[in-house]
């Protein structure tokens, strides 16, 4: 059926002819197809005839329901009877699955933006059809990847309710994001137009040069990509005038290691693979006339003329921006699943270590508690009481320093900070001092040396997560009989808290990575700890612009001074 091309000249576009559009509508790199009101194919081109494996005078004159699976064509003619009622410009596939058929029966998905015009009173319906093979494979990949974190994040659960949590909502996440991925839509209308209309429908930038890279066609998606009018461009501008300079060299360098020959960065990078018959489609950075940039799926292809000479090129453009943002939002959710993977394996391995301890204190006093049973072994049976109180309370620290540490990487973690005088900071300063006093060893000893004169604002319970861990480790890494000195004092706008032991000190070179997560001093590394704690010290202080000082040697002792901004 013949469809007359003649277009109106409205933008001083060159008069194209219809041998033009039609050398336009057969190399496009996308499948085109028309079909007329009654659903009949009146138009194929080359490569429809590479997706259905139908030669173009197999489907000329059939139904579109040929290129349709069995199960769907009864449905489809409901849906093109509606369409042709009611003719609107849409894309399908990206959010939904569509699927066409080959002549060998073989099915395959595919992503349609149909676009319709008239023809005096007829109307026809233009179908661009792109095969998505490649990408619903990716997605299946990204499924697998999805489904292996799952399987991961499984393995620890039984760890506690609490973690599990964190497994969860990292995971919920991570499937959302990939839904996401899943539902949008790749802006991938490839099409070329025979005519001024199908052109100004695509949905893909579509630039046609001479042989020496001159714009020749400009169609009006170019223009709102790039900021370009036709005029301003048509037979006057390089398309490597739309390219980064930098892109261009390091593609020239890589075509040429590729190709096996010298490519120069000019427009000869654009066109080479096409001049030798290769696939030709690669990731470009475009630049808009304002100097802003955007990236862009590009496919160069050749045109030719009635002898199969190169008389220009053809690319084809298509927005990847939004696909780029959704792969690296992705990216960051995957890196963020790896850390809290690193971070659970972490912890499993310190906790059946540190946990080791005072659960064989418990088993072994509760064994013997069992024999004790006259009145005559009631101190007895208080001293194991007491240990088995003493490692349960060491079971918790060790998972309250995990649970601080996980609602810092999640940003949960609330100092609410009050205005307290110097008579209420005395009093929960002693209240930690107190509460400390159950851990000293034989004769150890607590001093405090409080002269804060100014109100201050601290949120209570950071305060006593810091005071008491560094006054348990300074217990904990002392001999018996030492004392313990603390001072609370102003100094310059900040609140000052000294804490100086004489105990076991700590190595220059373990001074440079204490603070860092899970980190044991040398010296240390028999005496019961998680590694956690003045890591969290340190990441409390951050909180408030505060900082942590540390002076140090080896049996001598150490002092830390911690510097909180008022």
């Amino acid at each position: 059926m013949a469809v007359d091309t003649k277009v109106e000249n409205t933008h001083q576009l060159p008069q194209v002819t219809n041998n033009e559009f039609e050398t336009l509508f057969s190399h496009a790199t996308i499948g085109i197809l028309i079909t007329d009101s009654k659903g009949l194919v009146v138009n194929f081109n080359q490569y429809a005839e590479q997706l259905f494996g139908y030669q173009k005078n197999e489907v000329i004159g059939n139904p579109v329901e040929l290129l349709i699976p069995h199960t769907k064509r009864g449905a489809h003619v409901a849906h093109r009877t509606n369409f042709n009622e009611h003719p609107t410009n849409r894309m399908m596939g990206a959010a939904s699955h569509l699927f066409a058929k080959r002549k060998d029966d073989s099915v395959f998905p595919v992503e349609i933006s149909l676009s319709h015009f008239n023809n005096g009173s007829q109307l026809f319906v233009i179908a661009f059809i792109i095969d998505i093979t490649v990408r619903k494979q990716n997605e299946d990949l990204l499924k697998e990847q999805k489904n292996q974190v799952l399987q991961f994040a499984e393995q620890t659960k039984r760890l506690n309710a609490e973690l599990e949590k964190k497994i969860e909502d990292r995971t919920k996440m991570l499937k959302e994001t990939l839904e996401a991925l899943e539902n949008t839509q790749q802006e991938t209308t490839k099409a070329l137009n025979f005519q001024k209309a199908i052109l100004n429908h695509a949905g893909a930038c579509i630039i046609a040069t001479d042989i020496y890279g001159v714009v020749q066609l400009f169609n009006t998606t170019a223009e709102e990509y790039l900021g370009y009018s036709k005029s301003e461009v048509i037979d006057q501008v390089n398309v490597v005038h739309f390219h980064l300079v930098s892109e261009l060299q390091s593609k020239a360098a890589a075509f040429s290691r590729e190709l096996g020959k010298i490519v120069t960065p000019n427009f000869n990078v654009l066109s080479a693979k096409s001049v030798d018959d290769l696939p030709n489609e690669h990731e470009w950075t475009y630049v808009r006339k304002d100097g802003t940039t955007f990236t862009v799926s590009l496919n160069v292809t050749t045109l030719r003329d009635a002898q199969n000479r190169i008389s220009g090129f053809l690319g084809v453009a298509v927005d990847i921006s939004e696909l780029k943002k959704f792969q690296n939002s992705l990216q960051v959710a995957l890196e963020k699943e790896k850390h809290l993977g690193d971070l659970k394996s972490r912890f499993v391995t310190m906790a059946s270590h540190e946990f080791r301890t005072p659960l064989s204190t418990i088993l072994s006093s509760v064994s013997l508690i069992d024999k004790y049973t006259s009145a005559e072994d009631l101190e007895k049976r208080e001293k194991h009481i007491k240990r088995i109180k003493s490692a349960v309370g060491n079971m918790k620290d060790i998972l309250e320093d995990f649970l601080s540490l996980g609602k810092m990487e999640e940003g949960k973690i609330q100092l609410n900070p009050e205005l307290l005088t110097p008579a209420e900071l005395r009093d929960e300063l002693e209240a930690v001092i107190q509460e400390m006093q159950r851990l000293t060893k034989l004769s150890q000893q607590i001093t405090h040396t409080f002269t804060v004169t100014d109100d201050c604002n601290i949120g209570r319970k950071m305060l006593r997560h810091i005071m008491t861990n560094l006054i348990s480790n300074a217990i904990k890494f002392s001999p018996e009989g030492s004392t313990i000195d603390i001072s609370s004092e102003n100094k310059k706008n900040e609140l000052v808290f000294t804490i100086q032991d004489t105990g076991i000190g700590i190595s220059e070179s373990d001074q440079k990575h204490l603070f860092e997560r899970f980190f044991r001093a040398e010296n240390a590394s028999n005496i019961q700890g998680t590694g956690l704690g003045l890591h969290i010290i340190s990441r409390y202080l951050d909180l408030v612009n505060g900082h942590i000082e540390l002076a140090s040697k080896l049996n001598k002792g150490s002092t830390f001074i911690v510097h909180i901004p008022q």
